[in-house]
């Protein structure tokens, strides 16, 4: 209830972009603090703060994005499914306050759709954060990677930020609706810029951050 006031409160206030992004930070620590995970960082000094990225994480629990709104250092939105557009208040405060939804089922259109409500995000300083999975993992590993982030970021010339999150699973494992406390560190791993390169470099660019998230997280995690 607390929740979906803040973020219908949010979507009032879409024209001011900093009030915006700091009820759904607040939004979304009360729902951590309430469900008693911490959240540890590690790497943060490689973020150019002045920049916007396309940031890419891994998807193990269904609150990842808590983590995401209430923690990252940079004000963002996340690339949800089109499903979450139907939730009573939060899908239509969502809406408003411009998180991109796509359609899964329909690749073409849903990458039309993140074009165009990336020039949004680039108006009001916002990065746009996806997890190029697609869906979450339920091994604990990086499910390969689908190439609409990639096309994006090289269609922009956008800057990709990876990140690894270890210990999300731990929170809300897959198969169960139980939400349990646990620590959760984020790994902010160092840029990849994608200036120079055309969409005949994606499905390199698209291995590359791969091999960098996949090593890292089977070493770390």
């Amino acid at each position: 209830f607390v929740g979906g006031i803040l973020v219908v409160s949010a979507s009032m206030l879409k024209s001011k972009p900093a009030i915006m992004t700091n009820i759904l930070c607040f939004w979304a620590n009360w729902n951590l603090k309430a469900s008693g995970i911490r959240i540890y960082h590690h790497g943060k000094e490689a973020i150019d703060l002045n920049r916007q990225y396309v940031i890419l994480g891994n998807h193990e629990s269904a609150l990842d994005i808590f983590v995401v709104l209430g923690q990252f250092p940079l004000a963002l939105r996340i690339v949800s499914k089109i499903e979450l557009r139907k939730l009573p208040l939060v899908g239509y405060a969502m809406e408003k306050t411009l998180f991109p939804f796509v359609d899964r089922k329909n690749r073409s259109a849903a990458i039309v759709s993140l074009d165009k409500t990336f020039q949004k995000l680039a108006a009001a300083n916002l990065s746009i954060f996806l997890y190029p999975e697609g869906t979450r993992s339920k091994t604990g590993h990086l499910i390969p990677f689908k190439k609409g982030a990639f096309v994006l970021a090289i269609q922009h010339q956008w800057p990709i930020l990876p990140i690894v999150m270890c210990g999300a699973g731990k929170i809300n494992p897959p198969g169960t609706i139980w939400v349990k406390g646990a620590d959760v560190h984020i790994y902010y791993l160092p840029p990849i810029e994608s200036a120079g390169l055309t969409l005949d470099d994606r499905e390199e660019l698209k291995n590359r951050v791969f091999e960098l998230m996949d090593t890292f997280q089977r070493g770390q995690c």
